[in-house]
């Protein structure tokens, strides 16, 4: 019953939902006689690539905006794709949305969210979004490298930094993860992990305290995988258990943490 490519898969209220590029599924559990299954959720058949659980409902980041899955409607229409979703650790209030050209920031008030609102500085397309834990967003884009935004006292707009080759960071796309806390980013074509060179932070802090960035440098962690004839790695994901799922070209697995 599933249709369309797989972009991911989450679990909402003890069900699963996949979002693909014909909509969001949820599998039906078997009853009376009928099989497990995959059932399409009514209202939304366009390409959808994020889910976020949250309280309020099932949110999907799809072609042409922010929709509640468990209500079949649109909640923000726009005419960007909605690419990535992470409502952030600091402030649950608070969501963000990697667009197709862009990040865009809402507001939950009174069991609702409000209008998104575009953060100034921002136009590469943004495929993922996490947050370290100094309360900074990295952004992977799709053929840019990846961003960080610093919260600015006394302001709304961040502080916006970009990293790339020059910062020892392949050219093209850039999947920004988190492992153990740690910021990870996965190249594109699974050219490597690359980790800041600072294990701890990555940075220095000025005579003035402006962040001092040391770039990047490879990141071993899994080499032993790699070694084994798992090929490159593809995607790696940290579960709410610490573990690390790897799907690389030969081999897919999971790390536990030590």
């Amino acid at each position: 019953g599933l249709l369309g490519n797989a972009q991911q898969i989450v679990r909402h209220q003890g069900r699963l939902y996949v979002a693909t590029s014909l909509g969001v599924y949820r599998l039906r559990p078997a009853a009376a006689g009928a099989p497990v299954r995959f059932e399409p959720m009514p209202g939304i058949s366009t390409q959808c690539w994020s889910l976020l659980s949250t309280e309020e409902a099932l949110l999907a980041g799809c072609s042409g905006g922010l929709f509640d899955v468990d209500a079949g409607r649109s909640l923000w229409k726009t005419g960007h794709h909605v690419r990535a979703l992470h409502r952030s650790l600091r402030d649950p209030t608070l969501l963000y949305l990697g667009l197709s050209d862009g990040l865009a920031r809402m507001r939950l008030g009174a069991g609702r969210w409000t209008d998104a609102e575009r953060i100034d500085g921002v136009r590469e397309q943004v495929s993922f979004i996490v947050e370290d834990a100094q309360g900074e967003l990295w952004l992977g884009t799709r053929t840019a490298g990846a961003l960080r935004l610093e919260p600015a006292a006394g302001s709304d707009q961040p502080i916006i930094t970009r990293f790339g080759v020059a910062d020892g960071l392949p050219a093209g796309s850039i999947h920004a993860t988190t492992v153990a806390g740690r910021v990870t980013l996965l190249a594109d074509q699974g050219t490597g992990l690359f980790r800041r060179m600072d294990a701890e932070t990555g940075s220095r802090r000025g005579r003035h305290g402006q962040t001092i960035d040391l770039g990047f440098v490879p990141d071993t962690t899994f080499d032993t995988l790699l070694a084994q004839g798992s090929g490159r790695i593809n995607r790696l994901t940290e579960d709410q258990q610490g573990r690390v799922w790897i799907a690389a070209d030969e081999v897919s697995g999971v790390a536990y943490p030590s």
